[in-house]
């Protein structure tokens, strides 16, 4: 089926400018995430709504989703699988049958979820978190050592699968908007259950802070 002119012109603006793309996706969708968690979930009205806490969500996914994961999908990536173009071409059928570009895949999965899901992330989320707070980033790196072994399983598992998808199906331009999209659902998690720093509402149906889950 041919693309409308619309979506042709969106395409292209998005390949002539991902990192603007990716890092507006990034920042929009955590802005949404937190709020709909806020407001759909813990009941809040909109005039409640934490403001710092969603100043939280959109600065660091604006850092680390649109800003770290663009330089490391579009500029770290291909130098580490310098065929990964070549790989992206092909049709569907010949990557599945082709071994070294599934085992860039592979390699890709691994330093995203390895490198940047199970030591990154949490402990960049939880120091955006307590600056915010007027605490100290280090605070935040010891709340990762209380929660790691609930955070990394958690995100492994959403992201291992969402990944491998996007390394083996995206284009390079189009990685951090895929992973934006999808992060509407992670960061709705993240939100839900790591967002409120302290206790929650008093009708909210969850312990946000996330200690009691």
């Amino acid at each position: 089926m041919a693309l409308s002119l619309p979506a042709l012109s969106v395409t292209a603006f998005a390949r002539a400018h991902p990192f603007a793309v990716g890092a507006s996706a990034a920042t929009l969708k955590a802005a949404t995430a937190d709020c709909m968690i806020q407001t759909c979930v813990e009941g809040r009205r909109c005039d409640e709504i934490d403001i710092k806490r969603v100043a939280v969500f959109t600065t660091f996914c604006f850092g680390f989703t649109g800003c770290w994961q663009y330089y490391l999908y579009n500029r770290v990536m291909p130098r580490l699988f310098p065929n990964v173009d070549a790989f992206l071409v092909l049709p569907v059928r010949e990557r599945l049958r082709s071994a070294a570009g599934l085992r860039a895949v592979g390699g890709q999965v691994a330093i995203e979820n390895v490198l940047n899901n199970a030591l990154l992330y949490f402990p960049s989320f939880y120091a955006v978190q307590s600056l915010y707070q007027g605490g100290r980033a280090i605070d935040g790196l010891a709340k990762f050592r209380e929660r790691w072994r609930e955070d990394v399983p958690a995100i492994w598992s959403f992201w291992v699968p969402v990944q491998t998808a996007n390394f083996l199906f995206s284009p390079l331009w189009a990685r951090v908007p895929v992973t934006a999209a999808a992060s509407l659902l992670w960061t709705s998690y993240v939100s839900f259950s790591r967002g409120c720093p302290g206790p929650c509402p008093q009708n909210a149906p969850t312990c946000c802070d996330g200690v009691g889950g």
